[in-house]
C-alpha cells in the first residue's frame, strides 16, 4: 500500500524538477547577463559617472539581454516590482515570486526554478534575485541623495520611474528566464 502511494508522489516530484541541462542553461544565461551588465555599469560609473550609467541601462542593457537570449536559445530579461522601464514589469508568475520575496527578505533564495505550463508548453521558469549594491544607489537610492543631473536623465528616459528609494541589500528585482522544454 505504501509503495502505491509513494510512486505517484515520486513521479510528480520528478516531473516538477527541472531537467539538469535546462537548469544549467538558465543559470549560465543569467550569470552571463548579470556579469556583462555589472562589468559595463561599473566601468561606466568609474570612467564617466552616473549620468552615463543611466544611458547604459536604457540603451545597452536591452541589447545585452537580447544577445544572451540569442546565444543561449531562451528568453531572458530583468524584472522588478518597482520598475523603471515599463518593459521590465513582471508578468503574473514573476510578480508572485517577487512579492513573496519582498514580504520575507530574510528568506530570499539564491534562485528559483520550476517546470510550469506556459503558453501551452512545458517550460522552465527560472528567477535569480537581484539585490541592490552600493554602486546602484547612485541611481536607485533615496531621491534626496540622487544627483540632480541623474534625476533629470532618469526623468527623460523613464518618465514613470518607480525604481528609487532602495537601500543596500534590498531586493531590486530578478533576472527571469523562460525556456520551453522539448
Amino acid at each position: 500500500m505504501k509503495k502505491k502511494l509513494l510512486l505517484p508522489f515520486m513521479l510528480l516530484l520528478m516531473a516538477a524538477s527541472p531537467p539538469p541541462q535546462a537548469l544549467e542553461q538558465a543559470r549560465t544565461a543569467s550569470k552571463a547577463l548579470l556579469a556583462e551588465l555589472q562589468t559595463t555599469l561599473k566601468s561606466t560609473l568609474s570612467s564617466k559617472g552616473a549620468p552615463e550609467a543611466v544611458k547604459v541601462c536604457s540603451q545597452v542593457a536591452p541589447s545585452i539581454a537580447k544577445n544572451v537570449a540569442k546565444k543561449h536559445h531562451l528568453q531572458i530579461r530583468r524584472v522588478a516590482l518597482k520598475h523603471r522601464n515599463p518593459a521590465n514589469k513582471p508578468d503574473a508568475y514573476e510578480q508572485k515570486w517577487l512579492t513573496q520575496w519582498q514580504k520575507s527578505p530574510s528568506n530570499i533564495p539564491a534562485e528559483h526554478a520550476e517546470i510550469v505550463t506556459h503558453q501551452g508548453k512545458s517550460t522552465l521558469r527560472y528567477l535569480k534575485p537581484i539585490k541592490i549594491q552600493s554602486a546602484c544607489l547612485q541611481c536607485h537610492g533615496a531621491p534626496a541623495q540622487i544627483k540632480p543631473e541623474v534625476k533629470a536623465l532618469l526623468k527623460q528616459h523613464y518618465p514613470s520611474d518607480q525604481a528609487t528609494g532602495y537601500k543596500e541589500g534590498d531586493l531590486r528585482g530578478a533576472v527571469t528566464v523562460i525556456l520551453p522544454l522539448p
